[in-house]
Formats: structure tokens, C-alpha cells, sequence
């Protein structure tokens, strides 16, 4: 494929995965992913805002609120067993590593979505996000990524993304974390839902 179809098909996805997730209508007269992606790929490869780049911040934010969790989360992992299905990743063993990755929050609240921070250069909370990889000697493919709030736990965070990932690969063979991960409480949760698995503790 060209590196043009590569762009275009690249543009098809991400224009998929916002109408999915945020039950929006392609092809209408109301915005839809088609109209969001300009923006979104300006924001991400300026490190910034929607709000920064575009005055269609704040329909966007509404179409947010009016989705869910679940709704992005299973738009997105449909998105990415598309991409990987000729890898055939359903049918081989694989290995799964868990980290959080986080961005940086200037502003002042106290929504439970932003965790506190120091303050230092103005940096008053992180978003942080839960990430689950599939990982082997060659790479790192991320899988699925949620949203970590100071509300849920971190046992039901990670569980609830095993369950969507054991849907869809038949053979985990071994799920990695790191040493933040290593709570009494996740160890129970994992050994209750499989029948096998090995906690590598960096």
C-alpha cells in the first residue's frame, strides 16, 4: 500500500472509532468524526488542546458526556482487532504488560478524573491513563487504554480490561507489571479470574 493509502486508511480509522464511540452519524449534517479529526490530530501533534486549535471544543466535549466508558473502550479495541487481524494474534499465545501513562493538568480542580500533583512549573494534577500492551521481543502494540480515575480501584480497572482482551485472545501466556501493580488486593482479583498466570515484578 502507498504511503497515501496508508494516510487515508489511517484517516478511515480514527474516523471510525470517534462515530462508534460517540454515536455519532457519518455522512449527516451534524458533526461527526469527519469534522473532528482535523482537530484532534492538530491537538495531539501540538501537545495541546482541542480548545487551543478549534472553536468545535465544546460539541465535542457534549457528545463526550453523552457516551461512556464502555462505548470508547469497545470502539477502540474493534478498531485495533481490525488493524492486527492478519497478524492472527486471536490464535497465538501472547503477552500482555499493564502500565499507567499520565498527562499533565495546569488548571485548578477537583474532578475526580485529575489526580493532585506537586505544583512544581505549574503542574497541579496528572490524567492518568491505564494501558495494556501486547508485547514480545520484537515490539509493543498497544492493545486498549481507559481512563484512571481516584474513584475506582485499581483491581477492578485492571480486571475489567483482562475480561475485554480474554474475549478476543484465546492464549495469554503470561501478563507483565511493574512494581506499582504489586498490591495483595490485584493478586486475589487475577488469580480468581484465571485459571493460570504469572506476575512479573520489575
Amino acid at each position: 500500500m502507498s504511503l497515501v493509502g496508508r494516510y487515508i486508511l489511517s484517516l478511515h480509522t480514527l474516523e471510525k472509532f470517534i462515530n462508534d464511540s460517540l454515536h455519532l452519524m457519518n455522512h449527516s449534517d451534524h458533526l461527526s468524526g469527519f469534522y473532528y479529526n482535523k482537530y484532534l490530530l492538530k491537538a495531539a501533534c501540538m501537545n495541546t488542546y482541542v480548545e487551543t486549535v478549534s472553536n468545535r471544543a465544546d460539541s465535542l466535549h457534549l457528545a463526550i458526556e453523552r457516551t461512556g466508558i464502555k462505548d470508547i473502550m469497545d470502539s477502540m479495541f474493534s478498531r485495533i482487532m481490525a488493524i492486527t487481524r492478519p497478524f492472527n494474534f486471536s490464535y497465538k499465545k501472547i503477552m500482555l504488560a499493564f502500565d499507567y501513562t499520565y498527562w499533565d493538568f495546569y488548571g485548578k480542580s477537583s474532578n475526580p478524573w485529575i489526580r493532585g500533583w506537586t505544583g512544581e512549573d505549574g503542574i497541579n494534577g496528572k490524567f492518568y491513563f491505564l494501558t495494556a500492551s501486547m508485547v514480545n521481543d520484537d515490539f509493543r502494540l498497544p492493545l486498549i487504554s481507559i481512563p484512571s480515575t481516584i474513584l475506582e480501584k485499581m483491581s477492578i480497572e485492571i480486571t475489567s480490561l483482562l475480561e475485554v482482551l480474554k474475549r478476543n485472545f484465546n492464549n495469554i501466556d503470561l501478563v507483565l507489571f511493574d512494581r506499582c501493580f504489586y498490591t495483595k488486593e490485584l493478586m486475589l482479583s487475577l488469580n480468581s479470574m484465571m485459571n493460570y498466570i504469572k506476575n512479573l515484578i520489575k
